[in-house]
C-alpha cells in the first residue's frame, strides 16, 4: 500500500484521476528511458552471487594457478574474477564474503563482456551459461562418471545442476506419462510440454548461476526430437550447448549390464538362475529397478546369450564410439570429444594408469568448454572430491567422496558372467573382424580374472 500512495496523488479517490496520474507518471519513462533503465539493478547480479556461494565452500581448489578455473566460453568475466577470488579467500584472505560481494558489485558496476562476445552487446550472464549435455548409452557408466564429472567442475570452483542426471529422459516420463514396457508414442500437445520444460529446466538453472547439465542418449532424442532440437540444437541455443561423447569399449560389459537391468530380455538376451532357467522378472509387479539391480550383483545372477546374436552385436558396439559421434555430428553438434569409459576409470584398477584417466578427464571437460588445471584433476582422480550429483545431497550423503582409491578395483571379465560364455567365445573367435576376435585372445592370453586386466579391444 505505501507504494500505491507514492505513485498517485495524495487522497486519489476516482478512478479517473488515479489514471491521469499513471499517465503522468510514465512521461519520464517515456522521455528519459535511459536515465530509467539507468535506476534498476543489473539483472543477474543475483544469479551469480548464488554461483558463488555455491561454488565456494570449504573444499573449493587451491594451488592451481590464476585460482580455480571456468568454463572459458560462456562464462563472463565477472564470474571468473569472483572464483579467483574466492581461490584467494580459500588460501588466507580475511576478507570473507564481503570480499565477494564487492567483486560482484564491481564487476556489475564495469557491464563486463561475455568472453567472445561485445561488450555492448554483451546480455546478462545467466543467459549464456553453457548447457553441459553428456551423450552416454545406458550401462556404460554413466552414474559413476556424472558424479566424478560433478567433482570435478566443483573443484574448478564451476556451479552445475548436481540433481538426477538423466533429466531429459525423466521430463519425457513425465509429460507423456511414460512407462517401462508402454507405448513411446506422444501426441504434439505432449511434446510442447516436453519442450516447455526442457526449456524451463535451463532457464531455472542459469537463473540460479548454474550451468544445464543432463545426459542424454540415443532413444531421448529420438521420442522428442523436435523439443531437443528446439531447446539445445537452434543455431542460437547451439552458441550455448556443449557435450561429449563417452562410451564402454568392451561390449560384453554393456550387454551383461542390460540384461541385468532389465533393459533388454528377449530369447537372445536374459539372465538365468543356476539351472539355465530364464529369470523374466521384469515387467513384475511392484518391480522396483533399485532393489533388484542390488540383488543381481550380490547374488552374481548369469545371462544367457545366444552366441549368433552375440557375434553380430560385438561387431557394431566395438565401433560404437566412432558410431555415437557419427550420430551426433548428423544431428549438429560440430565440436566435441569422444572418450571411453575404461580411460575413465582405469586409475581404480592400476596406479600406473593414473595418466590416462587424467587426460581421459581432461578431455572431458576440454569438451564442455572448460579450461581445466590437469594438477586439480589429478588431484580428484588420486585423493577423491566430495561427491556431487545423482541425489548425493537428496540422501544426505554430502561428505561421500568420489574418486581416489587408486587401484583398489579388480577388473572381472564379463565372460565370467555368461552362463554359455564357451559357445560365445567360439562364435567371437570365427569371427570375421579382428577386433572381434581381440576380445577372445585378450581372454585367452590372460585366463579368469585379475587386477588391471585390459578390455582387449585394440
Amino acid at each position: 500500500h505505501a507504494e500505491a500512495t507514492m505513485a498517485t496523488p495524495r487522497g486519489c479517490l476516482r478512478w479517473r484521476w488515479c489514471g491521469r496520474a499513471a499517465i503522468v507518471a510514465m512521461v519520464p519513462l517515456l522521455l528519459f528511458p535511459a536515465t530509467a533503465a539507468a535506476a534498476r539493478p543489473a539483472v543477474g547480479v543475483g544469479a551469480l552471487g548464488s554461483a558463488a556461494s555455491g561454488a565456494g565452500d570449504a573444499h573449493a581448489a587451491t594451488g592451481s594457478a590464476g585460482g580455480p578455473r571456468n568454463a572459458t566460453v560462456f562464462t563472463s568475466q565477472v564470474e571468473a574474477r569472483l572464483m579467483a577470488e574466492k581461490g584467494s579467500l580459500m588460501a588466507g584472505d580475511s576478507a570473507g564474503v564481503g570480499g565477494v560481494a564487492q567483486a560482484l558489485q564491481a564487476g556489475a558496476a564495469k557491464n563486463d563482456s561475455v568472453a567472445g562476445a561485445s561488450a555492448k552487446a554483451s546480455p546478462p550472464p545467466q543467459f549464456v551459461l553453457a548447457n553441459f549435455l553428456l551423450f552416454m548409452e545406458d550401462c556404460s557408466g554413466s552414474t559413476w562418471a556424472a558424479s566424478m564429472a560433478h567433482a570435478i567442475l566443483k573443484a574448478h570452483g564451476i556451479a552445475a545442476y548436481d540433481g538426477y542426471s538423466e533429466r531429459i529422459k525423466d521430463v519425457y516420463r513425465h509429460e507423456v506419462h511414460w512407462k517401462r514396457g508402454s507405448s513411446m508414442h506422444a501426441t504434439m500437445a505432449q511434446i510442447a510440454r516436453v519442450e516447455k520444460k526442457l526449456k524451463d529446466d535451463v532457464s531455472q538453472d542459469r537463473m540460479q548461476g548454474k550451468h544445464y547439465y543432463s545426459k542424454f542418449k540415443r532413444m531421448d532424442y529420438d521420442l522428442a526430437r523436435n523439443a531437443f532440437h528446439h531447446t539445445f540444437l537452434s543455431p542460437k541455443a547451439l552458441e550455448t550447448t556443449r557435450v561429449v561423447n563417452v562410451w564402454r569399449r568392451h561390449p560384453f560389459e554393456r550387454l551383461v549390464c542390460l540384461a541385468r537391468d532389465c533393459i533388454v530380455h528377449n530369447s537372445s538376451l536374459h539372465m538365468v538362475d543356476a539351472s539355465g532357467k530364464w529369470i523374466d522378472n521384469c515387467l513384475d509387479k511392484g518391480f522396483n529397478f533399485d532393489r533388484h539391480r542390488a540383488m543381481v550383483r550380490k547374488y552374481g545372477v548369469k545371462v544367457y546369450i545366444d552366441p549368433a546374436w552375440a557375434e553380430a552385436q560385438a561387431r557394431e558396439l566395438v565401433h560404437l564410439g566412432d558410431s555415437q559421434a557419427d550420430f551426433l555430428r548428423s544431428i549438429g553438434f560440430t565440436d566435441f570429444e569422444t572418450v571411453a569409459t575404461e580411460d575413465l576409470d582405469a586409475f581404480e584398477y592400476d596406479s600406473a594408469h593414473i595418466d590416462d584417466s587424467v587426460d581421459a578427464w581432461l578431455a572431458w571437460m576440454r569438451s564442455w568448454g572448460v579450461d581445466a588445471d590437469a594438477t586439480l584433476v589429478r588431484r580428484v582422480v588420486t585423493m577423491g572430491w566430495p561427491k556431487a550429483g545423482q541425489g548425493a545431497g537428496v540422501w544426505g550423503h554430502m561428505n561421500a567422496a568420489i574418486g581416489g582409491g587408486v587401484g583398489k578395483r579388480t577388473r572381472h571379465s564379463p565372460f565370467d558372467s555368461i552362463a554359455n560364455a564357451d559357445a560365445v567365445m567360439a562364435a567371437l573367435e570365427a569371427s570375421a573382424s579382428d577386433r572381434v576376435r581381440a576380445l577372445v585372445a585378450a581372454e585367452r592370453v590372460q585366463p579368469g580374472s585379475g587386477q588391471g586386466k585390459d578390455s582387449g579391444v585394440p
